[in-house]
């Protein structure tokens, strides 16, 4: 089995396709992860702020894909993240799997069929998650939402979205573990679920983290620190072993209104965060496989499965 993560933006905006292998061109399952491209979003009001992307994405719409995807994830309901004009490109018939605030967003769209909250991790019942079968006894993805526990530390901007791709029994491959979060979230959020993964209450490797490396500053009266950035990585992994970083949510947007007179962003250009190797988005993704009875991942220069874009108007790092 062999896993593609492909950018479909500077920013958050993953595309994930699973394959029998890496010569195949059609894949079994994919899925995207908070797909937002041209649209300009809007913060409260214009007069407070609006904001767009830096650079065009490859694409103009998902409907300009090669292959519809399989479902769709959305992590939160910020519009950023949740884009309506975005996401309704889609057939309706597409399955969206999305944290409950934007599930109740989407579903006010009346333009889905299939709208499932995703599971919130409880201690209670640790083993409950919201499962997506593959097609043809391919596996299951095992998707959990893993907000911060304190309402002061502000679990709808906050959290962690695990997503797991656990392989068909009988085959020796371990699960796929991905951990995508757009803001950054404390520690203390992620590991009491992954302790849930082993019999010794030990804390196994994830495969992929997806998190931001910038940091980005508000006055205190707007958020004040609003994203932790590579300072809130450095803590995390600390407690917790991850075998690659991919830094998502920095781009650089373009701000207007009064946010665009006090926000203030630290950018941080590090190639690797506490021993762990970083990956910036760029036009190609990664891929991963099994190798040694473990996931292991590399850099692709191009995609034959996913294909978003030439290299002039790719995803390109800023």
């Amino acid at each position: 089995m062999y896993i593609h993560v492909h950018p479909i933006n500077l920013d958050a905006s993953l595309l994930v396709s699973i394959l029998p292998t890496p010569a195949f061109t059609t894949p079994i399952f994919t899925f995207l992860i908070d797909p937002w491209l041209h649209d300009t979003i809007t913060n409260i009001h214009p007069l407070f702020n609006t904001f767009t992307h830096s650079k065009t994405p490859p694409i103009s719409s998902l409907a300009s894909l090669p292959h519809t995807p399989s479902a769709v994830l959305i992590s939160q309901s910020a519009p950023d993240h949740c884009c309506q004009q975005t996401l309704t490109a889609l057939p309706t018939s597409t399955p969206i799997y999305a944290v409950p605030a934007a599930a109740d967003i989407i579903k006010s769209w009346n333009h889905f069929t299939s709208v499932q909250p995703i599971t919130i991790f409880s201690t209670d019942k640790p083993d409950t998650h919201t499962s997506i079968t593959l097609p043809n006894n391919h596996g299951t993805l095992e998707v959990i939402l893993l907000p911060a526990l304190n309402w002061y530390e502000v679990p709808s901007l906050y959290s962690f979205f695990s997503i797991r791709f656990v392989p068909p029994p009988g085959e020796s491959k371990p699960p796929f573990h991905m951990v995508f979060t757009g803001h950054g979230a404390p520690t203390s959020a992620l590991t009491p679920y992954l302790k849930t993964l082993t019999d010794d209450d030990s804390i196994p490797p994830i495969d992929l983290l997806c998190h931001p490396l910038t940091k980005v500053i508000l006055p205190l009266m707007m958020g004040g620190e609003v994203v932790h950035g590579k300072d809130g990585l450095e803590g995390l992994l600390k407690e917790v072993q991850v075998e690659r970083v991919l830094a998502v949510h920095d781009e650089e947007k373009n701000h207007t209104g009064l946010v665009s007179w006090v926000i203030k962003e630290v950018k941080s250009d590090v190639k690797d965060v506490g021993g762990v190797e970083v990956w910036r988005v760029k036009e190609g993704g990664w891929g991963w496989e099994v190798e040694g009875g473990k996931w292991n991942g590399r850099e692709l220069e191009g995609s034959v499965c996913c294909p978003c874009g030439s290299s002039s108007a790719g995803v390109k790092a800023s």
